[in-house]
């Protein structure tokens, strides 16, 4: 663990791995840890739709079992939790006993009841000591935590990674209104861009906002094997609050990324072909990989909004991925998918007139996915995940999947830098 000296002359207590830093023993703290807090509950970020859990216990309880212990893992996958509440899909899981028993639901952004954190997903930030006294000074109960790939040096430039989550509980979960789709639609925007600015006004850092999404999954605390700069660190004080909500709807403004990159464009391609934003070139890839992807089980592992399903056909009926420029919109029955067969190429169409008139086919909505997908977190790009070997059902040349650098066509670093320079010039 790091040291705490520097935060101020206060004795610090240990809770299991955790540092705490403030007075657990306080009465308002005792209250606060005996409040109930929700969480959704899975055995690895590939979980299967519908199969997630619902855990309402109290705040002590869930920071004992999973938020006070940063345990050494070899592998990265494994537990996650997204801190909401969700739509029962009136299944239960029971234990090996068959006493306790959990509610399973699915983790689409649909089925989002309500937000009991929030969360910060935070890659290549600033140093942890200057984070630590920012939320120590901000004076509200947060748990700080490095992740599994923490202390990395980044590929290209050598430098150390710094990436960490932050959570904060609420004083009042945040309804998302699930039973009217516009409202839900309208708080999910509300929620993202509220995120956002909490990060830059009061923390000082700016987030991955593909990181902002309701169904944001997040690993518990998790470090390498002999890794020994892992941290986990709670800050007492008051629940957060997130203040009033705005009546009408405030302009959303185009979702960037951790280091700037503007995704906004993604949904109509200007490019001649269709290639991601970090280069990724999505026709080479379904020339060579099309007929052996899994579209499917690809839709079910970001956790997409599914209409009619039919896993023997393999083809499910889903929520458009580009569902804000439809006419009407939250429509999971227009946009239908078919896995590749071998033979051939797998199936990504929408019916919508928007859609058409775009002339948006396969390419470009999975394009328009770097808007919305909730990546799995061992997973920075869309890219990444595309090439996954869950989703393939056959080798090609000795590789049971993509081999991602193939199919990189150009560094965007590399033409911001060329932009930036050309604008000084």
């Amino acid at each position: 663990m790091s040291c705490l000296k520097e935060l101020g002359g206060e004795n610090t207590t240990k809770w299991n791995d955790a540092e705490v830093i403030g007075d657990l023993n306080e009465p308002a703290m005792q209250a606060l840890l005996d409040r109930n807090a929700c969480a959704l509950v899975g055995k690895t970020s590939k979980q299967k739709r519908g199969t997630w859990r619902i855990w309402s216990t109290s705040l002590r309880e869930m920071l004992e079992l999973k938020l006070t212990r940063h345990e050494a893992r070899s592998r990265k996958d494994g537990d996650s939790m997204v801190f909401a509440n969700a739509i029962s899909n009136g299944e239960l899981e029971f234990d090996k006993n068959g006493g306790l028993h959990w509610q399973l639901c699915a983790r689409t952004r649909g089925k989002i009841q309500s937000i009991t954190f929030a969360g910060f997903d935070i890659d290549d930030g600033e140093p942890l000591e200057l984070v630590k006294k920012r939320l120590k000074a901000l004076g509200k109960f947060s748990i700080l935590y490095t992740t599994h790939s923490h202390g990395k040096r980044h590929p290209k430039t050598g430098e150390v990674v710094n990436k960490y989550r932050i959570l904060f509980p609420l004083e009042a979960p945040f309804e998302l209104s699930p039973e009217c789709p516009d409202e839900h639609s309208f708080l999910c925007a509300f929620w993202r861009d509220w995120l956002i600015r909490f990060a830059q006004e009061e923390l000082g850092l700016t987030i991955d906002e593909s990181g902002c999404d309701v169904n944001r999954l997040f690993y518990t605390p998790r470090h390498k094997p002999k890794d020994v700069s892992w941290d986990l660190t709670i800050f007492t004080g008051p629940a957060l609050s997130i203040g009033n909500i705005p009546e009408k709807p405030m302009k959303i403004v185009p979702r960037r990324g951790s280091r700037g990159k503007d995704f906004s464009k993604v949904t109509l391609p200007k490019r001649p072909r269709p290639i991601l934003s970090d280069g990724f070139d999505l026709i080479d890839w379904r020339r060579d990989w099309g007929r052996q992807f899994k579209v499917r089980e690809f839709f079910e592992c970001i956790q997409w909004d599914f209409g009619q399903d039919d896993p023997i056909r393999r083809e499910a009926r889903i929520l458009c991925p580009n569902d804000l420029a439809h006419s009407s919109t939250n429509d999971r029955q227009g946009c239908w998918i078919k896995d590749g067969t071998g033979g051939e190429c797998f199936a990504l169409h929408c019916h919508h007139n928007s859609c058409r008139e775009a002339e948006l086919g396969a390419l470009e909505l999975l394009a328009a996915l770097e808007l919305d997908a909730g990546l799995p977190d061992e997973c920075e790009t869309l890219s990444e995940f595309l090439c996954d070997p869950i989703f393939y059902d056959a080798d090609i040349g000795g590789h049971p999947s993509p081999e991602h650098n193939r199919y990189v066509r150009w560094d965007p670093r590399q033409e911001n830098e060329a932009i930036t320079a050309g604008a000084v010039q």
